[in-house]
């Protein structure tokens, strides 16, 4: 399978000058808003034939804050609406060579997120599709 940790590492860097705090390559125990991370999607084997191409799904999850009050909707609201997260993905669509290509595919409705033990945070997920060597 491809580099995944490369991947993920570009996602992080693609990302370093969002916003949102703390940008990180997997998802924390107990997230902090504000903050991104990246989690591992499925993997659809050989695109192309003989292990020629895999494609890879991630997702970016970016929380504004730990309540859903008017100022965080207006944060995510303002985040959603320029594509910042979409263009700064896709802004370097090998990730520094980590992966042939990418395309952000999917972005869902803003969303509170349970935390175990803290209040709960409101976010949005960014699908993000890699097509990488294995």
């Amino acid at each position: 399978m491809a580099d995944t940790a490369a991947i993920r590492q570009g996602l992080v860097d693609a990302l370093s000058n969002l916003d949102v705090g703390v940008v990180t390559k997997y998802a924390p125990v107990n997230p902090m808003p504000p903050c991104a991370y990246i989690k591992a999607g499925k993997v659809e084997y050989d695109l192309t034939m003989q292990r020629g191409i895999d494609k890879l799904t991630f997702v970016v999850t970016v929380l504004v804050a730990t309540s859903a009050d008017e100022l965080a909707q207006e944060k995510l609201d303002a985040l959603r609406a320029g594509d910042q997260v979409k263009a700064m993905i896709e802004a370097d669509r090998t990730l520094g060579g980590a992966c042939a290509s990418l395309q952000v595919t999917e972005m869902t409705a803003p969303q509170v997120y349970p935390q175990g033990g803290s209040p709960t945070s409101l976010g949005c997920d960014w699908t993000v599709m890699v097509l990488a060597s294995p």
